[in-house]
């Protein structure tokens, strides 16, 4: 998988950002990504984790939709511009490194770690495009994602409200009963939208139970998958907050 291609998967994410070289700086952290983190599911088990972060290319979804939970606190909670930034990448690159760096079977427990030294890594390469001050406090953030679960295996406990944030998105986009969700750039939706309004395409699936199965064959084998993906559309950014400032008080209570 090349950068380029790599970088399109977050381009929502990315283009959000408003700060240009810290911009510059996300495209470096995704270009230069392991191929698995866009492959690999978000869970083996399925334990803990929402339908849509099952199958290939689950890591990539729990992380968008992280990103978009962290960005919703942000605004309930206020942040400045160059925060919102500076969360949005540690969102993107909280699990970045889940396999560590060589690809395990299974999750590396100090992932978190290997992942903000990743980025460190990234920094030291670009050194103009993130001061060492933004570095700091993303990997702050990132380092302590895991909250109590980490603590137990000697990874740190958040310590600010910027660090609590990205550890009560990770949390709020692994429940279960978050069901709702919109992925506008993936072009799965795309597909299914002009499906709906009776124009099939025939975009083939490449993750997931219907993986290598088109659009239009899904629909004419009367998959609930369909169904499945509308709803996706049905959660808004207000819920979102709402359910991030929620969250967060818990998460924090629970320290």
């Amino acid at each position: 998988m090349n950068k380029k291609d790599k970088v399109k998967f977050f381009k929502n994410e990315i283009d959000s950002i408003s700060d240009a070289n810290l911009k510059k700086f996300a495209e470096k952290v995704v270009g230069d990504a392991e191929d698995y983190f866009f492959t690999i599911a978000a869970s083996t088990t399925g334990k803990y984790h929402p339908q849509f972060d099952l199958g290939d290319g689950g890591l990539m979804r729990h992380t968008k939709v992280v990103a978009y939970v962290a960005q919703c606190e942000a605004e309930a909670r206020m942040f400045s511009e160059h925060d919102k930034d500076l969360i949005t990448i540690a969102a993107i690159a909280h699990d970045i490194k889940k396999l560590g760096n060589n690809g395990s079977k299974y999750t590396v427990v100090s992932h978190p770690i290997i992942a903000a030294q990743y980025l460190e890594e990234i920094a030291e390469k670009n050194e103009k495009l993130i001061s060492k001050e933004d570095l700091k406090k993303i990997c702050g953030a990132v380092k302590s994602h895991m909250g109590k679960w980490g603590a137990k295996d000697g990874l740190p406990l958040p310590k600010d409200d910027f660090e609590y944030s990205l550890q009560a998105a990770d949390y709020i986009a692994s429940r279960k009963e978050w069901t709702g969700f919109a992925f506008p750039d993936v072009e799965e939706v795309e597909a299914l939208e002009a499906e709906v309004k009776g124009e099939p395409k025939d975009y083939v699936l490449q993750f997931g139970k219907h993986k290598g199965k088109s659009i239009e064959t899904i629909y004419l084998e009367g998959s609930d998958y369909l169904n499945w993906m509308v709803e996706q559309a049905d959660f808004t950014n207000k819920e979102a907050q709402e359910m991030a400032k929620k969250y967060l008080a818990e998460v924090k209570n629970a320290k």
